[in-house]
């Protein structure tokens, strides 16, 4: 299952045959604050039957704006708070998580949706979930990790995207910022290629996006080298007839994060 504030989506999949059985997404109309996701998800989930159905693994991918990647050796439990305060608008009353990324040497500490937590919690008992990063990371890390050169990466969703730079191995830059247009995420593209030196590097593309569309020509008519992301192919999605795999990225990837 994959949860933002402007939706969510969720894969019905056979995890002994690594097959997907059936996808769904809802769009709500406009951003939804946190506090109030819990009952628009449980109301979709109802409606969509889930919620009368056993699964013997649940998986969610948290999607916001609100995390930051820690080298392990550097991480201490107990000051997660310090490694968002600066750049990330907390309340005293946030919980505060980490998903710990152990063939990247990476941790990655978080805000995730509590009263979506507690209310999945309700609803299927224990269940595993991750951040959006910290998949894209993976998936990213998987299939550029036998390049010595610079790798990175756009992942668009709506109102939130996640770009990320990756050398020999290493993350070397991360962010995720709120757009509002096209041109938005074109800016910051060209703002990120200049800083890190990417005119030779492939700029590669996953999520609400599709090939030759308009955000697509926009993006090589400024940069020229970019490409697709797919999905991985650990799930077998192609009984979903899918038009677009990309756009559902994130979610087809989480079921490798929880294996």
């Amino acid at each position: 299952m994959l949860i933002h504030q402007y939706g969510l989506s969720f894969l019905i999949y056979n995890p002994a045959k690594k097959e997907a059985n059936d996808l769904k997404h809802h769009s709500f109309e406009n951003e939804l604050p946190a506090d109030q996701l819990h009952e628009a998800i449980k109301n979709k989930l109802l409606e969509a039957g889930v919620l009368d159905q056993h699964f013997s693994k649940v998986s969610v991918c948290v999607s916001n704006s609100l995390s930051a990647f820690v080298p392990d050796a550097m991480f201490d439990g107990t000051q997660m708070e310090s490694y968002l305060k600066h750049h990330v608008d907390l309340r005293p009353t946030d919980f505060i998580t980490h998903d710990r990324l152990d063939t990247l040497n990476k941790v990655n500490v978080y805000v995730p949706f509590v009263n979506v937590n507690n209310m999945l919690l309700d609803a299927f008992g224990r269940f595993s979930y991750f951040h959006a990063s910290s998949v894209l990371l993976s998936a990213m890390a998987t299939k550029h990790k036998k390049t010595e050169k610079h790798s990175w990466v756009l992942h668009v969703e709506t109102g939130l995207a996640y770009c990320m730079v990756y050398k020999k191995g290493n993350l070397i830059f991360y962010n995720a910022f709120s757009w509002t247009n096209e041109e938005d995420l074109l800016y910051y593209t060209l703002a990120v290629r200049k800083s890190h030196k990417l005119s030779k590097s492939t700029l590669w593309v996953s999520g609400k996006t599709s090939p030759d569309d308009a955000f697509q020509k926009l993006l090589y008519n400024y940069h020229g080298n970019t490409e697709i992301m797919q999905p991985n192919t650990n799930l077998n999605y192609k009984n979903l007839k899918l038009l677009h795999p990309q756009h559902h990225f994130l979610l087809l990837e989480t079921p490798g994060c929880a294996s």
